[in-house]
């Protein structure tokens, strides 16, 4: 015979953190790391929307009862796995926690897929068959093909017949090793972002508006493992499937913002991938922003 549970609330209500079902349904995550991550939820100010916390490791005892040693450690673990990511502010300064309780995040098969939509800001990055499926969806053709093995050149008696076949043969493999390495041409980065429109509604920010566009197809076609953004080098395929987002609205808003700043940019190239990188999102928080500021203000004349 089963029992009933019920669970009557008091009023009035009291604060509370949201404890969603389905962080406490992620299988990746020990009971012990709940509680850890809870624990820290706790400190969120919903208000600021940064997921930044600044509890002590004291503060966390107490509030679980444990020592510091098992804190520190469940802390470690979920830093490992990217759902905490901890900074440092110096010595008798509490460190600062940035919390990724993203919904994508707690339905991932892996800890690495985890790590990877927890670095992606909440978006799984796309897998070879999605970008070939993305690709596809936009009306390309995408061929596979397989490499075909080179043979050795054959041996000749004359010394300058034989540099110039060196040569061309490295010449060759110089061209066919870059076009192997080109995953998408100019051409499909102008589609991709409307660069011809953006040039109808911009026509005064031609140079600009390139600048953006080499910046991307430098980044997109990097046979890096890892890309350097906002001081962290990061996945490289999970900051081309990010950039593969963009828009040529928030790609305008990332060359406002790079526009606006005064101070010496020492790797210009740099910045503006970190600017396009986050841009969607500070787009978004900037048009929420502006809204939330003229209502408020239209309340008030009123």
């Amino acid at each position: 015979m089963s029992e009933k549970i019920v669970v009557q609330l008091e009023k009035p209500e009291r604060y509370y953190s949201r404890c969603y079902h389905d962080f406490m349904d992620c299988t990746l995550l020990s009971g012990e790391e709940k509680i850890i991550f809870l624990a820290l939820k706790r400190f969120l100010d919903v208000k600021s929307d940064n997921g930044n916390v600044y509890p002590t490791i004291e503060t966390i005892q107490e509030m679980t009862s444990w020592g510091n040693q098992k804190v520190v450690k469940y802390i470690k673990s979920l830093v490992k796995k990217g759902v905490v990511k901890k900074i440092r502010q110096g010595l008798n300064k509490p460190n600062i926690y940035t919390l990724a309780d993203y919904p994508t995040i707690w339905d991932c098969k892996s800890v690495e897929e985890m790590v990877a939509v927890a670095d992606n800001h909440g978006v799984k990055p796309l897998t070879p068959a999605e970008h070939i499926a993305e690709l596809e969806r936009m009306g390309y053709t995408v061929q596979i093909k397989e490499k075909e093995p080179t043979s050795a050149p054959s041996k000749v008696t004359d010394v300058s017949t034989n540099k110039n076949i060196y040569d061309m043969n490295k010449d060759n493999t110089k061209q066919a090793k870059s076009q192997e390495l080109e995953r998408y041409t100019i051409d499909q980065i102008h589609q991709l972002f409307d660069y011809d429109v953006m040039l109808q509604e911009n026509p005064y920010r031609k140079n600009d508006i390139d600048s953006a566009m080499s910046v991307l197809y430098t980044a997109m076609n990097t046979t890096k493992a890892t890309t350097r953004v906002a001081g962290e080098d990061k996945p490289s395929m999970i900051i081309i499937s990010k950039l593969m987002k963009l828009d040529k609205e928030s790609i305008m808003y990332a060359l406002d913002r790079f526009a606006e700043q005064i101070e010496r940019i020492k790797n210009p190239t740099s910045y503006l991938l970190t600017i396009l990188y986050f841009a969607p999102e500070q787009f978004h928080l900037d048009i929420q922003n502006q809204v939330s500021h003229d209502m408020a203000r239209w309340n008030a004349e009123e």
